[in-house]
């Protein structure tokens, strides 16, 4: 009864290597990945200035850019302190940081509260936020500078820096100036 099972595995072992090869291959094929949600409707509604890219990807921050959102942000703290981010860092709730659903990761922006002026410089290391209606996740840190700490979410105006903008932004936020980068009209639709 042994000897079938014995020339089969002799049978197998005598197959070309190529013939194997094409067999991994085939049966990798099969395995496919999960489906992407239509970026489309997973993004939040918000009032955007202009496209965005929704692939994942790394910043090059030496060129200006006319990308403003305004929209409602939320912050996140203790529950993911300490995982891994979409961009591969730890997500440090200290830190001066937020998750955008389609800017680069490593990108800065300038965030101002709608609400109060309050205006913070945040590193984009993170996708998110996940739920409906929301453009932005910002840590706690972030949060505080911010001003809404407290309350949980507030409307914001996001902007991403080039390279270029970074030191005067981030002097005049610093101080408490009015940045004077120049405006970008937006096509508000509420």
């Amino acid at each position: 009864m042994q000897l079938p099972t014995v020339q089969a595995a002799v049978f197998v072992d005598a197959a070309p290597a190529t013939q194997r090869a094409n067999q991994t291959t085939a049966a990798n094929n099969d395995l496919t990945p999960p489906v992407a949600p239509d970026q489309k409707t997973a993004m939040p509604q918000s009032e955007d200035c202009s496209p965005a890219s929704r692939k994942n990807t790394i910043a090059n921050n030496d060129r200006p850019t006319k990308h403003i959102q305004r929209g409602t942000a939320s912050w996140y703290g203790k529950k993911l302190h300490g995982r891994r981010s979409a961009s591969g860092e730890r997500f440090d709730m200290h830190a001066m940081t937020a998750a955008h659903p389609s800017l680069p990761l490593r990108s800065w922006v300038l965030v101002r509260n709608l609400s109060n002026g309050k205006m913070a410089i945040l590193k984009v290391n993170d996708r998110g936020p996940f739920r409906s209606k929301r453009i932005l996740d910002v840590s706690y840190s972030a949060a505080k500078q911010l001003g809404f700490a407290g309350k949980g979410t507030t409307r914001v105006e996001v902007r991403p820096l080039s390279a270029n903008e970074m030191p005067l932004v981030k002097a005049q936020v610093e101080q408490g100036i009015p940045t004077s980068l120049p405006d970008v009209k937006c096509d508000q639709t509420d």
